[in-house]
């Protein structure tokens, strides 16, 4: 049980950076994608309906996103997982609550409210293969910079970027050969 509660919270999917050039259409529609899905009030009665009371609510930073405006939501059964996931943010990075209260869920309802000037997402992807390739297209040009101009790693077969959440973190993990680079993938984006 005392292994279970270091594990990170993490979601995995995979992008590839692709070489082949991007379709002008899908362009304008992608290019400020986010693969998370936004918390709204009905999301967030359906987390409390099927258990989730404790809510991790942190800073979120996205292209498109202004800067102090963004957070995600990291749903939680139990107070022990919420807590350690809390423990691994920087301080003030984020506030653990409980949605089973009323004062707790009063906070959270008034940052959904439309007119709050905040952007709430939720810590869960609609993974597959789409969204994989809509980051990969999106993103494509930046993240093949980033790692040429910031990591300066060498092209050794191509690059394998993979994404996982971690504490409410989109981080990568970049291959090519044998180099192994991991980053926040905001930092790639931004």
């Amino acid at each position: 049980m005392a292994e279970e509660m270091n594990k990170p919270s993490t979601n995995i999917f995979s992008i590839f950076v692709f070489r082949s050039p991007i379709p002008e259409m899908a362009l304008k529609d992608i290019i400020l994608y986010n693969p998370f899905a936004v918390l709204d009030v009905e999301m967030l009665n359906f987390l409390h309906n099927q258990g989730d009371h404790y809510i991790v609510v942190q800073r979120f930073s996205w292209p498109g996103i202004p800067s102090g405006t963004g957070y995600i939501a990291s749903p939680y059964g139990n107070l022990k997982e919420a807590e350690n996931h809390l423990l691994h943010l920087e301080a003030k990075e984020g506030k653990l609550l409980n949605v089973n209260g009323h004062e707790d869920k009063n906070k959270l309802l008034a940052l959904l409210a439309k007119d709050s000037g905040f952007h709430l997402f939720i810590n869960l992807t609609n993974q597959g293969q789409r969204i994989e390739r809509s980051i990969a297209i999106a993103y494509r040009k930046k993240v093949g910079s980033y790692i040429r101009s910031v990591l300066k790693m060498k092209n050794e077969g191509g690059f394998d970027v993979t994404l996982r959440v971690e504490y409410g973190r989109l981080v990568a993990t970049i291959t090519s050969g044998l180099q192994q680079r991991q980053v926040l993938f905001y930092s790639m984006i931004k």
